[in-house]
């Protein structure tokens, strides 16, 4: 198999839908070695006048196999003490816009999982 060929098969890159969200975001399409995760890119997902902190900082990572999963590492005002709190989301695979608008909802607060705990 020439290079090129492998190169086919040895990477991944985002859906159309999902470079389109990147550039929407600011952030870079990606391409990624299968198995190998990268960082796209963070982003201040707020403009100063929404109610959530515009110091609010989205983290975006994608574990490239055949399927994609994403990890957001998002630092959020916290509502249970003064200062920002760090918040980790993972998924599992499907598309970056799939899982955005929950990382959205954790970010400003509107999404929160307050304990987990053995059934």
């Amino acid at each position: 198999m020439n290079q090129s060929m492998s190169d086919f098969f040895d990477t991944n890159k985002p859906s159309l839908s999902d470079a389109m969200l990147l550039r929407s975001l600011g952030l870079p399409a990606w391409t990624a070695k299968l198995g190998e995760e990268i960082c796209i890119g963070a982003v201040h997902p707020f403009a100063e006048h929404e109610l959530a902190d515009r110091r609010t900082i989205i983290s975006i990572y994608v574990q490239a196999m055949p399927a994609q999963t994403y990890r957001f590492e998002i630092l959020r005002r916290s509502e249970n003490f003064d200062g920002m709190e760090k918040l980790t989301l993972t998924t599992g695979s499907g598309s970056l816009g799939e899982f955005w608008k929950t990382a959205l909802a954790l970010a400003s607060n509107m999404l929160n999982v307050s304990a987990v705990t053995p059934a």
